[in-house]
């Protein structure tokens, strides 16, 4: 897996994952659990921002 932050202004980041995957249940679930991740992420800088 690999994981690209690329500046898109003083307060944004797009973050781009990308991972290789043999089946495609193996893709649904790298893609769910990327998605946890991300989901939870968007809520820890969301909080920090409002601190």
């Amino acid at each position: 897996m690999t994981m690209e932050l690329t500046e898109e202004g003083p307060r944004n980041t797009m973050i781009t994952l990308r991972q290789t995957c043999d089946t495609a249940e193996e893709r649904d679930m790298a893609e769910q659990g990327s998605g946890m991740l991300l989901d939870g992420l968007t809520a820890f800088l969301a909080d920090g921002a409002k601190a």
